[in-house]
């Protein structure tokens, strides 16, 4: 007779368990799960090198296995340039109304969680270094209350412009603006080059010019508004074709917004004047400024007349801001005194008060007044 080991015997016992076993058992709770991992720590995700502009985005899908069901507290990002949003998604499919800050979902058992990250990299402080964007997630679950995701880039910008936005401001409608910027290499030494304009978007005329200032290389952009664009806000934007020596990155083009507002050549500011007056003889005083939107354009103001307002008795007061020897200034400063003349009219009474000044390229301006009675 044979006698087995009591190793074989032991073995033998716990095959039969493994493989005679009915069910095998129930695997205990793991609370939310990342279930789309893209690196060995699930909570992890790498943009890895981004160019300025760019908007990466990455999705976690997050399960519910809990075994109940689990409320969302809030989702924070600690960065303005980074934006989560969150859709719970149940276990037949069905799709909530999307959540920027997740308060509130409720995640079934089974069901999954798509937290989306946006980053906007403008918005991120700093070029050309590693980048952490940070999203906190909580939650009443029991097993992982809270789970912190990390997402990493390094936004690449050869080129910075100061400013950084070529706001034209007040845009003469009869005379056109222009600005400029001073562009230069992000980090000194790096062999970046702007070559040419490659093209202009918007109602816009530009031009480059390159130069060296304290030894560094800086490229002169220049944008000009012409004259005769219809009144209103105008956007645009300057575009750069960039280069750099064979074995180094390419740069994508650079580009330069444009932005400004179309107005007349003269504007009050501000362009409406509200007097309040509760009696006869009571008195407001409102100041505004008369302002040349043509660059180095200078008047003189003439004189002035109020058309309607009965029931008030306008006085103005005109003093010029920083006038040359002649009396000329870009910017002339009123004081409208409004005094009651006849009350017994209650409501809101209308008036213009019209100004005539020797602005080469706008003589008359006309402020509207308003008086309001109880």
């Amino acid at each position: 007779m044979q006698h087995r080991t009591p190793v074989l015997v032991l073995i033998t016992a716990l095959l039969c368990l493994v493989g005679c076993s009915p069910s095998g058992p129930t695997p205990a709770p793991e609370g939310l799960v990342i279930t789309n991992p893209t690196a060995e720590r699930p909570y992890f995700h790498e943009f890895g090198n981004l160019p300025y502009g760019a908007l990466p985005r990455h999705t976690f899908r997050i399960a519910n296995r809990e075994g109940r069901p689990v409320t969302i507290q809030d989702i924070q990002s600690v960065c303005w340039c980074t934006q989560p949003s969150a859709i719970v998604v149940a276990a037949d499919g069905t799709r909530s109304a999307p959540s920027r800050d997740g308060k509130g979902l409720v995640l079934p058992v089974d069901g999954q969680l798509e937290l989306t990250v946006a980053i906007d990299t403008k918005l991120v402080e700093k070029m050309n270094i590693d980048k952490l964007a940070l999203v906190r997630l909580r939650s009443d679950s029991t097993l992982t209350p809270y789970i912190s995701f990390e997402l990493h880039l390094v936004v690449k910008r050869p080129f910075r412009s100061v400013p950084a936005e070529l706001d034209l401001g007040r845009i003469g409608h009869s005379s056109g603006k222009s600005g400029r910027v001073d562009c230069s290499v992000e980090v000194k030494g790096d062999p970046s080059r702007l070559i040419k304009i490659e093209r202009v978007e918007g109602p816009f005329e530009a031009s480059m010019q390159e130069t060296t200032i304290a030894g560094e290389t800086v490229w002169i952009v220049s944008a000009t508004a012409p004259a005769g664009l219809p009144r209103g806000p105008v956007r645009g934007k300057v575009v750069l074709a960039a280069t750099a020596p064979q074995g180094h990155d390419q740069p994508a083009p650079w580009e330069v917004p444009v932005v400004g507002t179309v107005v007349d050549d003269v504007v009050a500011l501000p362009p409406v004047l509200n007097f309040g007056l509760t009696a006869q003889g009571s008195a407001t005083t409102i100041v505004t400024d008369l302002v040349s939107s043509a660059q180095g354009a200078s008047f003189r103001v003439l004189r002035h007349s109020v058309e309607g307002l009965p029931s008030a008795d306008i006085a103005v007061q005109w003093t010029p801001q920083s006038p040359d020897a002649e009396g000329r200034a870009d910017r002339w400063r009123a004081q409208v005194q409004a005094t009651a003349r006849d009350t017994s009219t209650r409501g809101l009474a209308t008036g213009v008060l019209v100004v005539e000044t020797d602005h080469p390229l706008q003589q008359l301006v006309r402020i509207e007044l308003s008086v309001a009675s109880p």
